[in-house]
């Protein structure tokens, strides 16, 4: 499943293979995205949401398959720093629904560190010279 404001909803749409949502209040913050999500997919006994921002690709297969396989709130972590995806406990999914949008995640949640080896958990592609660094690393690997 994919969250995207509408001006990007049509072309997500028509290139990924998976449900699109689209959040038509992204300002309100991330929160109320996630809970987008949750209601979307349901709340159901073992029923886990991993939250995997678009800007954050810094993560290994092997660090997916990790934490897939825990049942609690998880991140990764590098460097003494977590970083992202994020598995969502089903009880930390219901505690999300009840609050405000506004609220942020990490006053939500206190997930459970997973030391990784992942050289660029923490690389983040906000802007122009981000990307030109997220190439630079790509021609890397």
């Amino acid at each position: 499943m994919v969250v995207t404001n509408e001006q990007l909803f049509d072309e997500l749409l028509e290139s990924v293979g998976c449900e699109v949502i689209c959040n038509p209040d992204p300002e309100s913050g991330r929160t109320g995205t996630v809970q987008r999500v949750i209601r979307r997919g349901g709340i159901a006994p073992g029923r886990r949401f991993l939250i995997v921002p678009v800007d954050r690709p810094g993560f290994s297969d092997s660090t997916l398959s990790s934490l897939l396989a825990s049942h609690s709130t998880t991140c990764p972590e590098s460097d003494g720093c977590g970083g992202h995806p994020l598995l969502l406990s089903e009880q930390d999914a219901i505690k999300i629904l009840e609050v405000a949008p506004s609220k942020p995640l990490r006053d939500l949640v206190e997930p459970e560190r997973m030391e990784v080896s992942d050289p660029h958990l923490h690389l983040n592609i906000d802007t122009p010279s981000d990307i030109e660094h997220l190439t630079r690393v790509a021609e890397t690997l």
